[in-house]
Parts: structure tokens; sequence; C-alpha cells
């Protein structure tokens, strides 16, 4: 209320819209986490072992409507391991893909040559992305990261991947 009362006073206008209301970040007793209780988790910490995006993945995904956020401040590689994971097999496409097209960017296109997985893929894409912007129009994050998390480990990673190294690489 303190940010809406300020906006109409030093812009003279509301400030914004829509609030979202996210749970509270919990210990594995459930109790709050805090400084003064000496059950918090030093975010900087986190950041220098396992990474920044692996910290905002582990509270957006935990984050799921009506929840609190529960994370074990006794052991930050269970809370936060699979962010980290994610974000390495992020990376790794990223290399894979980029390693790929050492020439430059491909030549454009044609769908009449596409295979059967190209067109899966496509189709799995759209998909996601669909899924993943509805997940965010409802403010349902952990939603949208999970939609986002599968496509990429499962679908991309796991099967396209493989099934495009032979055509990259040769039998």
């Amino acid at each position: 209320s303190r940010m809406v009362m300020g906006g109409y006073h030093f812009l003279g206008e509301r400030p914004f819209e829509t609030v979202f209301l996210n749970g509270i970040v919990r210990d594995t007793k459930h109790q709050k986490m805090s400084k003064s209780k000496g059950n918090g988790i030093d975010p900087l910490e986190v950041i220098k072992r396992y990474g920044a995006d692996a910290l905002r993945y582990t509270v957006v995904a935990g984050s799921s409507v009506g929840t609190d956020v529960i994370l074990d401040p006794a052991d930050l590689d269970t809370s936060f391991g699979g962010g980290r994971n994610f974000a390495n097999k992020i990376w790794n496409l990223g290399r894979f893909i980029l390693s790929s097209l050492q020439d430059g960017p491909p030549a454009p296109l044609d769908p009449a040559k596409f295979e059967l997985a190209d067109r899966w893929i496509l189709s799995r894409t759209e998909w996601v992305i669909a899924e993943t912007t509805e997940a965010m129009e409802r403010f349902r994050l952990n939603d949208a990261a999970s939609a986002v998390y599968h496509f990429l480990w499962d679908d991309l990673a796991d099967w396209y991947i493989e099934q495009a190294k032979p055509r990259l690489y040769g039998p």
C-alpha cells in the first residue's frame, strides 16, 4: 500500500495494476527463514557456489501458488543442485548448438526437407511456448518453469539432439 500511496503522491497516478504475492521461504522445519533465527541462507553464498541462475530457478520452480518454498540451509546441494544442473544443461545445449554452426548461420531451412524428428521438435516448441505463455499470464511461474525444464531437458537435449547428431556428424 505504501508503494501505491507513493505512486499517487509523487507520480499523480497508480504505479501498477497487478500485484503478485508469493509464498514465504521456509526451512525444513517449516519455520520462516530469518537471520535472527539463524536458519537463513545467504544468497551470495548460493550464487558463489551454484550461480545466480540456479538460485532464481530454484525459487521460481518451487513457488507454486498457495505454497511456501522449502529450502534446507544445512544442505545447499539438495536445495540448489537441481537448479545448477538445469543451468548447466542449458549451457551445454548452447555450446552444442553453437559448435554445430562453425561455418556461420545455416542456410534458410526448407520445411519440405524436414524429417519426422524435425517436425516433432517444432511441434513441441510451439506447444511449450503456448504452455509457458499461458502459465505466465496466469502467474503460475512454477508451471512455466516446469514446462521449459521438461522441454529443454527431455525433448530437446535427451531426444532431439541425439536424433540430429548422425545428420550433423555422419553415421
